[in-house]
């Protein structure tokens, strides 16, 4: 019986391991993607780059041309520098008055932006399953369902324009307008409605769902379960999308929706604030790419267990 104990506890450690796979590739994508947007921070200085490298010094000096091996290992040493003020919480100052730091800064934009995207996901499921259930009927489906499922970003940013050029309205400035305009403009919710629509029929045309309704018992209580997972699975996988969309959505409200999407364009377009900047993307790659692979995840080692 001793034998077999630490065979059993590597398997254990290998199951944790597993389950642990999505953050451990999250982790990796956010190393290789936050080097490269050390390469471009290093490579937007016009000036000469001292101990901080997010710190602009305008200098018209010509500065010595370096070679590549060089470069790289300035670049290395600086990476490492921030890696090491991230393992400790300290990202450093946003601004200097009133004094707040980045961490704090920008964990109140993610959570502006995970309301938003979590209030567009809600409201995607709620018209999903009404446009799941109206779908059999073909004049609605004609005239109402396939329009709103067919519109883009481009006819709600012409519209936004308009709003605020002609008739000088703020389209998009509450949480539930903008959650509304991400559920739509995005495609999100043409793809959100059409994968639960042949999910939930690829469900209940199984084996065991068949057999639980000649037995008279409800189809849908036998397969909530899977139901639920393959929900949580699908809402998973289009995060990464309706981040995206976010970005683009509180760009054009020109600040009236301050999460972390305008933060990374005022930070880095606007004010130029590296530091800022860095800091931000990465956080936003990480959430970003961990939901991808936890999507991944779901559909591998669960969804195709049952």
């Amino acid at each position: 019986m001793n034998i077999n104990i630490p065979i059993l506890r590597n398997i254990n450690n290998i199951r944790i391991l597993n389950y642990l796979s999505p953050l451990f590739k999250s982790l990796l994508t956010v190393a290789i993607i936050s080097y490269l947007l050390m390469c471009l921070v290093y490579f937007s200085h016009i000036g000469p780059i001292g101990n901080d490298i997010f710190q602009q010094k305008f200098s018209y000096q010509e500065l010595p041309n370096k070679s590549f091996i060089t470069v790289q290992g300035e670049i290395i040493i600086h990476y490492i520098n921030w890696i090491n003020s991230a393992l400790h919480l300290d990202f450093g100052q946003a601004y200097s008055y009133p004094p707040t730091s980045i961490l704090s800064l920008v964990s109140s934009k993610i959570f502006i932006s995970s309301k938003l995207i979590i209030f567009s996901l809600l409201i995607a499921l709620a018209l999903s399953i009404i446009i799941v259930i109206l779908r059999k009927y073909k004049l609605i489906n004609e005239i109402i369902i396939e329009p709103l499922l067919s519109i883009s970003f481009a006819h709600i940013l012409v519209t936004i324009i308009l709003c605020k050029t002609i008739f000088d309205i703020k389209i998009g400035s509450s949480m539930f307008t903008a959650s509304l305009i991400l559920c739509l403009g995005s495609g999100f919710l043409s793809d959100f409605s059409y994968l639960l629509y042949k999910e939930y029929e690829n469900i209940m045309s199984k084996d065991y769902a068949i057999f639980a309704e000649y037995s008279g018992f409800s189809k849908l209580l036998f397969t909530l379960k899977e139901m639920t997972i393959s929900l949580i699975s699908i809402s998973t996988s289009r995060i990464p999308i309706l981040f995206g969309g976010m970005i683009i959505l509180e760009i054009a409200s020109g600040g009236a929706l301050e999460g972390v999407g305008y933060l990374i364009w005022d930070s880095g377009f606007v004010n130029q604030n590296l530091r800022v900047f860095y800091s931000a993307t990465v956080f936003s790659i990480f959430i970003t790419s961990f939901f991808f692979f936890l999507a991944d995840f779901i559909d591998r080692k669960i969804l195709l267990k049952n």
